[in-house]
């Protein structure tokens, strides 16, 4: 039987084993279970072997039947079914189904815990005191005695200045005050003189051997004496002084420190000319041992600190501990800066190990109030109102999951806050125990029914 009578190939073209296998794939194409119908219309599309094969031998063209034709487009379209059901099923729980009312609300316990209400704040550490030590005189530093960061004794020697010009003036000054007192004893003899003189005449003319005449010249001679001995001493008063004040320049010619304490600050000049117009030469502060604490408090938490309330800060020289201080004194001068207002606060630190120095710069949390066992709840909750709820005064109320379902009111009195859990007393008529759920806010995937009331969390309006 020849390939033409099927028609797989024109008649009269040759047969080549390319087209053989050609016929075989083309055999093979159509599903082995397509049914016999479909079989007998292929065996009817074949042509015939006749005259008209020369005609037909024009073409190459392959004669399938329909259904092999026919595009096969039927899945996609129930595929295309599968997603818009898929898509309403998702929609109708999303949006319509019931919620469950104890999946509404998101609730947090009632705590007992401790709280610490407290102002956080930055300062600097700095000594209690400064003591400056400048020159007295003018002169030339010849020696220092001390170096910046020496612990040092009151009267203990800090530096020197030359002293040829001091020594000297006070040299002549002791000289003055040795003339002083030479003329003084010669005063005083002149004068106990006269006085010996005048008694003697006195007794004369008592005898009547003298004449009154040479009694009086004795008592002007005596007065006049007097008068030069008080001279001489009021001479030897002003050289004492003066030699006095010239010792003591000879003294300020040497530095001491005029407390204990801590050199700051020191001169590291040696032969430099100095004066009281250069400035200190020396900053000492009291021991170490205790320092200051200023902080900047602002205005909105001014009222909250009081003298004697306790304190501990940071620094980053020791990021491991925190330190103990004690408020000891709140300036009522404000401090301006733009629109800002604050007031400063003072703090004293111990430091007995002298860990702490000078300027350096702390994180302090100020300590307003403290409770131990405070009847406690998230401030979150006390800033929640159910949607369908008229907002109340605010953080004058709970909402306490009742349990069948819903929230019921609880009014509280709040305290202390650390700003994540606030204090709460229940007011008169009111109970709230430990353990109680109340409700901070709306779960992420619940939907509360439609009203005016917008969001499931308000802020309350003021009151």
């Amino acid at each position: 039987m020849s390939g033409s009578e099927f028609g797989f190939f024109p008649a009269g073209s040759p047969r080549t084993p390319a087209s053989d296998e050609n016929r075989r794939e083309r055999a093979l194409a159509p599903s082995t279970d397509r049914s016999r119908g479909e079989t007998g219309a292929v065996n009817q599309a074949r042509p015939t072997a006749t005259s008209d094969a020369s005609s037909d031998a024009t073409s190459d063209d392959l004669n399938l039947p329909e259904q092999l034709t026919r595009p096969r487009r039927a899945w996609w379209r129930w595929a295309i079914g599968l997603l818009v059901v898929a898509a309403l099923v998702g929609a109708y729980f999303r949006f319509f189904a019931p919620t469950k009312a104890e999946h509404l609300y998101r609730v947090s316990p009632v705590e007992k815990r401790a709280i610490r209400q407290t102002v956080e704040a930055f300062g600097s550490l700095d000594v209690l005191s400064r003591v400056y030590v400048p020159a007295a005189r003018p002169g030339q530093l010849t020696s220092i005695a001390v170096k910046r960061g020496q612990t040092v004794q009151m009267g203990q020697e800090l530096a020197r200045l030359d002293p040829t010009g001091a020594a000297a003036e006070l040299n002549a000054a002791q000289i003055a005050v040795s003339a002083s007192n030479a003329r003084v004893e010669s005063a005083r003899a002149a004068k106990n003189a006269a006085t010996d003189e005048r008694k003697r005449l006195e007794g004369l003319l008592a005898k009547g051997l003298v004449a009154a005449a040479q009694v009086a010249a004795a008592k002007a001679t005596e007065s006049e004496a007097l008068a030069a001995l008080r001279g001489a001493e009021a001479q030897r008063q002003l050289d004492t002084q003066a030699a006095t004040g010239a010792k003591v320049r000879r003294e300020e010619t040497t530095l001491r420190a005029p407390v204990s304490g801590f050199v700051l600050t020191a001169v590291e000049d040696v032969g430099a000319m100095v004066g009281p117009q250069t400035g200190p030469l020396f900053v000492i502060t009291p021991p170490l041992d205790q320092l200051l604490l200023t902080v900047p408090v602002s205005e909105a938490d001014i009222g909250l600190v009081r003298i004697g309330q306790d304190a501990s800060f940071s620094v980053s020289a020791h990021p491991e501990r925190r330190f103990p201080a004690k408020i000891n004194e709140i300036e009522s001068e404000p401090q301006r800066q733009g629109s800002s207002v604050s007031y400063r606060v003072r703090l004293r630190v111990e430091n007995p190990e002298h860990l702490l120095l000078p300027g350096m710069t702390a994180n302090v949390t100020l300590e307003i109030a403290k409770s131990d066992e405070a009847l406690a709840v998230r401030e979150a909750a006390l800033r929640f109102t159910p949607s369908d709820v008229t907002p109340d005064a605010a953080r004058s109320r709970v909402w306490r999951e009742k349990q069948g379902g819903g929230l019921e009111p609880v009014e509280v009195k709040v305290g202390i806050s650390d700003g994540a859990y606030t204090q709460v007393t229940p007011a008169p008529g009111f109970e709230l125990d430990v353990g109680d759920p109340v409700a901070v806010g709306m779960n992420g995937g619940s939907r509360p029914t439609a009203s005016k009331g917008g969001p499931g969390i308000s802020l309350g309006s003021p009151k």
